[in-house]
Formats: C-alpha cells, sequence, structure tokens
C-alpha cells in the first residue's frame, strides 16, 4: 500500500463530497477580478523565500489576498518617505 501524507484524507474528502456540498468550496467573493479590471495592472517583483514564505503564512491569518497586503505595504512606505 503506498504511503499516505497528510493531504491524503483531505484529498480524499473532496473527492467524495457531493455535488451540492462543492458549491461551498467556491470563492463567494462578489469584487471584479483584477486581472480584468482597468483599475489595476500586473506587477512582478522578486523576494526571498522566506519573505514570500511570511507573506503567505500572514495572507492566510489575516484572510487578505497577498496582492491587497503588498498594495497596502507599498502605499504605506511611499506615503512615509515620498509623500506621494
Amino acid at each position: 500500500m503506498a504511503k499516505e501524507n497528510r493531504f491524503s484524507g483531505l484529498m480524499g474528502q473532496v473527492g467524495k463530497s457531493k455535488k451540492s456540498d462543492r458549491s461551498a468550496l467556491k470563492p463567494t467573493s462578489t469584487s471584479p477580478v483584477k486581472s480584468k479590471s482597468d483599475d489595476y495592472t500586473k506587477l512582478t517583483v522578486y523576494i526571498t523565500k522566506s519573505l514570500h514564505k511570511r507573506l503567505k503564512v500572514g495572507g492566510a491569518q489575516l484572510e487578505m489576498e497577498l496582492s491587497d497586503i503588498a498594495e497596502a505595504a507599498i502605499d504605506d512606505y511611499l506615503s512615509k518617505r515620498l509623500d506621494v
């Protein structure tokens, strides 16, 4: 028998769920998709792996998208240093 990892049980649960139960797994956000909005632009940055991990953990704890955290941090940085 193949060794199970810690996610095996979770994946089995999802696979066994009824179709009506799966609607609970779908995002319920009513905000516009940022990638299709004229109000947003894509920015690619390079950060250390350790900072990326902290950002992901922080996003999960705060229940925020990583892009929203990054946007708030950049805005705060510029406001404090450049008054922009």
